[in-house]
């Protein structure tokens, strides 16, 4: 199959899963209910300065809560209607010497809340796309140090130098954008521009907290997350997802425009390509390699260890080169696992110990080659004394472990189920029982799900029951709706 953008959108999330040879290279899921996701804007209000702990809380609007570091408030910041640059701002040393109580400004989420913790926020605006990162509060232009080819580089320069008003922001340029079109990175650059005097004007209408509305969909979100260009085919399985896949095309993406197609297929997209199939051998412990050693992730409170097991040696050659073919398969495959996963923090790889280096050269030119369609920042550390290798990854969004526990992720996997039970041939109203957890949230959509599904909707809480735990049914008597 040639490489392929699957996207599944429905009620409680958005997935996109990009298919090359077959295989899932990425995945990108996003939920649908969250108030806040990562890189929103918010215009926030100072309520509490904690001198010990260098941070502040802040009023976010709607009830919700911000964190921010006093190391995320040493960078520019958006004030009075007036950019507010780092020259001014490196005197100040603690949190009171840089905001005070009352202050309002806009913020940036960069961690979502999670249990007990407050989201975290920084004062430094950025607009995240495939190809460039936007930042308004500065100026300057620089390239990822990943693009090596001096022409390239000025190639970029050129078309960036060529914008409107693009003199006025700090641009970074991404590794992604060398194999990107022309009209593609303009378009994108463009937009962000856009987006941003629209922010701005935003900004001066408000007098509360509250979300600085860009009209950045889940989807817009998620397509900046994935290196998609001119020859891959993007596949939706929804009439209203491809108009909105063709109108994000047409703003940011146009070389996108004539690759996009609503499937054909009966079954759910993501069951007809095996996909669904593929996330669950991600969330599992072990992953076997074809030459028969396998994969064990396990996860610490300090990091992922990800030891690799050689299995049977049944080769002719030699047991040290048997040890470095599978070395070889194996770190391919971890640095697929690790987007899939989206494992993040300090990372551990457990190699089969080899005593040639020209090889342990080779593994980590290897690794490096593979881990760079990775949009999150990594850091490879080498081979340390042991024969590990170390590596980090930029902690951004949630593990997939996490995120597929998570009530709206399984309301998802509810709303499919209907789905696939209609295609059988069920008839009449659907009564779903789940937790109260899941039915109280489930009620919160039954109106747009009977719209979706064309059926009513029947929800019967359980007690003692697990939140992942549902059946489906058609009852045959009328039944008063929950």
């Amino acid at each position: 199959m040639p490489r392929q953008l699957l996207i599944d959108d429905n009620l409680f999330q958005t997935r996109l899963a990009l298919v090359e040879d077959d295989t899932l290279q990425t995945l990108a899921v996003e939920l649908k209910n969250q108030s806040l996701s990562i890189g929103d804007f918010c215009l926030a209000r100072v309520t509490k300065i904690d001198k010990s702990l260098d941070a502040a809380f802040l009023d976010l609007g709607n009830k919700r809560t911000g964190f921010l570091k006093a190391q995320h408030a040493r960078q520019a910041r958006y004030l009075s209607n007036q950019k507010i640059r780092p020259a001014k701002l490196k005197n100040g040393k603690d949190i009171a010497s840089l905001i005070s109580e009352g202050e309002k400004f806009p913020v940036q989420i960069i961690k979502l809340a999670h249990g007990t913790k407050d989201a975290q926020v920084s004062t430094s605006l950025q607009l995240a796309g495939a190809y460039s990162l936007v930042n308004p509060l500065s100026n300057g232009l620089k390239s990822s140090g990943r693009l090596k080819e001096d022409a390239t580089r000025q190639w970029l320069t050129d078309i960036v130098q060529n914008i409107a008003r693009s003199s006025e922001y700090a641009i970074t340029i991404r590794t992604a954008a060398e194999n990107a079109d022309e009209q593609d990175i303009t378009a994108e650059l463009s937009a962000h521009i856009d987006m941003w005097l629209e922010v701005q004007s935003k900004i001066k209408q408000m007098a509360d907290p509250g979300n600085i509305d860009t009209r950045r969909t889940a989807l817009h979100r998620l397509l900046a997350e994935v290196s998609v260009d001119k020859e891959t085919g993007i596949l939706v399985d929804k009439p209203m997802t491809l108009k909105a896949i063709e109108a994000f095309a047409k703003s940011f993406r146009p070389s996108l425009l004539n690759n996009i197609s609503l499937a054909e297929e009966k079954d759910r997209l993501f069951d007809h390509y095996d996909i669904d199939a593929e996330i669950d051998r991600a969330l599992s412990r072990t992953v076997e390699l074809p030459s028969g050693g396998t994969l064990v992730f396990d996860q610490t409170e300090a990091l992922m260890a990800i030891d690799i097991n050689s299995g049977q040696h049944s080769a002719s050659g030699s047991i040290e080169n048997y040890a470095f073919d599978v070395n070889r398969e194996a770190v391919i495959e971890i640095a697929r696992q690790i987007r899939l996963r989206n494992i993040s923090g300090i990372i551990i790889i457990d190699c089969l110990q080899m005593n040639n280096k020209q090889q342990a050269t080779e593994i980590l030119d290897i690794f490096r080659s593979r881990i760079t369609s990775d949009l999150n920042p990594v850091h490879i550390g080498g081979f340390t004394s042991l024969g590990l290798i170390e590596l980090s990854r930029k902690r951004q969004g949630v593990a997939l472990t996490d995120l597929m526990t998570r009530p709206e992720v399984i309301a998802a996997d509810i709303m499919h189920a209907c789905e696939e039970e209609i295609r059988k041939g069920g008839t009449g109203p659907i009564e779903i029982e789940a937790s109260g957890q899941m039915t109280a949230l489930l009620k919160q959509h039954k109106p747009q799900m009977e719209l979706a599904l064309a059926r009513q909707i029947l929800l019967k809480p359980l007690e003692g029951i697990e939140v992942s735990a549902y059946t489906l049914s058609f009852p045959k008597t009328d039944q008063t709706p929950a």
